[in-house]
């Protein structure tokens, strides 16, 4: 079936089928539909959605088919076109951020455990580069940005999406403004939520998915991510909030600021919503406290009635044998055959040591080891047979016992693994939003506000008026948070430094593509990267770094054209490579798209480079959302379409 929602730019290059259930098939493109699972909205972002999508690679001639599970397990089969009848298909567990690599023209099916319905996807391409946006993405830095924000995340998994450039990015406009409320929330918290202990458990889920039996460590480690997650949550509910954001962290008037006479729980609410529906597993908390000890990694005796039988019956026989080995080596000292008592264990038998030369001390003894000189031997005495024969026993009934208990505890256990995935993703959730708004605070943000989506029909947009005029672009003192973090750490080191010259951006309602002209060195590609950096930053709900309000339209993908495209191993001339790109983002932009062009038309001769650019900036104009374009060329600039707009940017 298909998808039934917006096509992901990730996606847009690979082209697959499939069945589901019944075996009706169809053709879609995209990411692959599961029961019950949401589709990705960004293609590096692996823990705070579930699903199966396939991935594009430019390392290898294949794909990669990642699988995210929810609240049950996958497997995938690889389907070869014509498999030799002896050779079985292979079969793999597929789990948490786990990829396979798929053959092309070889086809996948996914198999839900506990259920007959199936996918079955088939490859028809492979190989490639990474989608256009995703290279847009790099050549914007989002990644450094990302990492930014790692410094302020508490647990590992938040800081392994922030310094993997996998913060995601809100699918809609609706989603963003959901993310930026959840990070004007996190700011009103007054002290820092308490993450310790909130660990990693996904290779322990792995495990038990897998039918693996888990040790005590992997328990009790699980029981400490529950128990701490209560424990955030309790301090989350719990907490006074400041009375707005602006206590906190710069804010505009139209952000709307919480007023102090606002409940907890209703300023607290876009992220206590990350929580909805968490199940802290209460049952298995209290069966993992009454049966293991974390402090010693031991199970236990209130573990079972048998374990607890056991151990009493174990612990009155090693009582009565060691009274035993204690008389019987109190009388081989008398008699000379050692000069102190020393009862030992030797081949996990209870035994005394005596001199070689009064074995005949102990008639009957059993020889277990001597010592490296051979003048002690270690003897089990005769009377002690029967009680090390009991020790041993026991301790193997001690142990199975033990086996037992893991068993049923990782049987307990794997019934609410998807709940325990469910949990471990919603404090992700919530760790990465108190961080976002540790890096809105570290950088003196504020909140975005989105002004509506545009409508070529000639729908009057939601802005910011100014006189007669109406921005839907209106950002005052706008600074890139790579330059700003700079000056912050040099000034954190006591050093003398200056901020980096404020932008401001003001767009008008009717302008759909902005041209910028310059000398060179003069910030107009610095100027382009930060306002494409502003969006992914808003899109993603995270607070930008301006002086003044920001209101910005929501963009579904920021498609740039930076730097040199040449490439001696594709054989691609500069122009040629800047050629390609163009035509790669021409084919990717929709009409929410925003498109940033660097030097266009370059390359080549300049009249034919300025022809060119024209022709594409009206291509753009008609199907992108906005196009901001930086050139040498004077004949963009003074272009007459009311849509085109020159020479905006103005340093003060």
């Amino acid at each position: 079936m298909p998808c039934g929602r917006e096509e992901h730019p990730a996606c847009r290059t690979s082209r697959t089928t499939g069945t589901v259930g019944s075996g009706a098939r169809a053709r879609w493109r995209g990411s692959v539909a599961l029961p019950g699972v949401r589709q990705l909205a960004n293609m590096e972002c692996v823990l705070l959605r579930q699903c199966f999508f396939l991935q594009r690679s430019n390392h290898t001639r294949h794909s990669h088919l990642t699988g995210l599970r929810h609240k049950s397990i996958y497997s995938f089969r690889a389907l070869h076109p014509h498999p030799p009848a002896s050779q079985p298909s292979s079969v793999q567990l597929l789990g948490k951020n786990q990829q396979a690599l798929v053959e092309p023209g070889s086809k996948i099916q996914l198999l839900q455990e506990g259920s007959s319905q199936d996918e079955e996807l088939e490859v028809e391409g492979g190989g490639g580069q990474d989608s256009v946006e995703a290279e847009s993405l790099k050549l914007l830095e989002w990644l450094p940005v990302c990492q930014q924000v790692s410094r302020f995340a508490s647990t590992h998994m938040a800081r392994d999406i922030c310094r993997k450039g996998c913060i995601p990015f809100g699918r809609n406009q609706k989603e963003s403004e959901k993310l930026l409320e959840q990070t004007a929330s996190a700011l009103l918290i007054p002290s820092s939520l308490d993450f310790s202990g909130v660990v990693d458990v996904s290779t322990i889920l792995r495990s038990v998915m897998a039918g693996d039996v888990l040790n005590v460590s992997e328990l009790c480690m699980v029981g400490k991510l529950l128990s701490s997650s209560k424990r955030v949550y309790d301090q989350l509910h719990n907490c006074t909030p400041a009375a707005s954001p602006a206590e906190v962290c710069k804010s505009q008037p139209k952000t709307g600021p919480v007023s102090s006479s606002r409940s907890t729980s209703s300023a607290l609410a876009p992220l206590l919503s990350i929580m909805e529906n968490a199940n802290f597993c209460t049952s298995l908390v209290q069966s993992l406290n009454m049966s293991l000890d974390s402090s010693s990694l031991a199970i236990l005796d209130t573990a079972s009635p048998n374990l607890l039988a056991i151990r009493a019956s174990r612990k009155e026989n090693m009582k009565t044998l060691e009274r035993l080995l204690l008389e019987i080596g109190g009388k081989v000292v008398a008699a000379g055959g050692m000069d102190s008592v020393f009862v030992t264990t030797r081949r996990a038998r209870q035994c005394v040591a005596v001199r070689a030369s009064h074995k005949h001390l102990l008639p009957g003894g059993v020889v277990l080891d001597m010592s490296n000189t051979g003048a002690t031997v270690f003897m089990e005495p005769k009377a002690a047979l029967e009680l090390n024969n009991n020790e041993v026993q026991l301790a193997s009934k001690e142990r199975a016992e033990e086996s037992l208990i893991l068993e049923w505890l990782t049987q307990e256990l794997a019934d609410v693994a998807g709940d325990i995935w469910s949990l471990l993703e919603k404090m992700t959730h919530l760790d990465l939003a108190c961080a976002k708004a540790g890096h809105g605070r570290w950088l003196s943000s504020v909140k975005p506000i989105f002004s509506l989506a545009r409508d070529f029909g000639g729908k009057q947009d939601k802005g910011v008026s100014e006189g007669s005029n109406a921005f839907w672009v209106y950002i005052e003192g706008l600074s890139h948070p790579l330059l700003l973090e700079q000056t912050l750490l040099r000034r954190e080191e006591q050093e003398d430094a200056s901020f980096p010259v404020p932008l401001d951006f003001k767009v008008k309602s009717s302008v759909r593509v902005i041209v910028i002209s310059g000398p060179n060195t003069g910030g107009k590609t610095a100027s382009m990267k930060t306002f494409g950096m502003a969006t992914l930053m808003a899109k993603a709900g995270l607070f930008v770094p301006a002086k003044g309000m920001a209101v910005l339209p929501w963009f579904d993908q920021a498609l740039a054209d930076i730097g040199d495209s040449q490439s001696l191993e594709q054989s691609l001339s500069t122009f040629s490579g800047h050629i390609r790109r163009v035509c790669r983002i021409m084919e990717a932009a929709s009409y929410k798209s925003l498109v940033l062009f660097d030097e266009i038309g370059s390359g080549t001769d300049p009249s034919e480079g300025a022809a060119l650019a024209s022709a594409i900036l009206e291509h753009m104009a008609d199907h992108a959302c906005l196009t901001i374009v930086t050139t040498h060329f004077s004949k963009l600039s003074s272009l007459t379409d009311q849509r085109f707009e020159g020479n905006q940017m103005h340093w003060t």
